[in-house]
């Protein structure tokens, strides 16, 4: 293996494991650990709060592992020849990472807005009035399901089902 294969490895390991912590972390706190904190009656009021500011540490850390990688990854397959579609998913990819980085940042930023919990909010606490509006007049039950933390959660397998494309189509 030259330096150039090794270094390619090392910065995919890395762009998985920060992919991993973010999304692997987000699923498992939807799906696990806020129903449970939901369910047990005992137990500190502020662990929310607590559990949320530890996992937008790593999601912060995930994040720019993930914009120093994929970079790096661009770059090496862009060095080589590409197909339209490769760079078709490639770019939704990317558009889908962007509003995924976002709305983490803009949900870890809301300071003295925070609920309980800086990785878990409402529209109305990340975006500026006119679209919060837009985002209302879709209804108050859609909403409520398509809060931040939840398009968090459907976007992150996607980006990661995208990348999957990509080593297929890309070779």
């Amino acid at each position: 293996m030259t330096f150039l294969e090794v270094t390619v490895l090392v910065t995919r390991w890395a762009h998985v494991i920060a992919t991993v912590a973010w999304i692997g972390g987000n699923i498992f706190y939807l799906a696990a650990l806020r129903p449970a904190m939901r369910q047990s009656q005992g137990g500190s009021p502020d662990l929310p709060r607590l559990i949320g500011e530890r996992f937008k540490q790593t999601v912060d850390l995930a994040m720019w592992v993930l914009i120093i990688t994929g970079a790096l990854l661009i770059y090496d397959r862009l060095t080589h020849e590409i197909g339209f579609g490769y760079a078709v998913i490639l770019g939704v990819k990317l558009a889908l990472s962007a509003a995924m980085f976002l709305i983490a940042i803009s949900l870890g930023r809301r300071g003295p807005r925070r609920r309980s919990s800086p990785v878990e909010g409402l529209w109305s606490e990340i975006l500026p009035g006119p679209l919060t509006r837009l985002v209302a007049d879709a209804g108050s039950s859609l909403a409520r399901l398509a809060s931040p933390t939840n398009v968090l959660f459907v976007l992150g397998p996607i980006v990661i089902l995208l990348g999957l494309l990509l080593r297929f189509v890309g070779g």
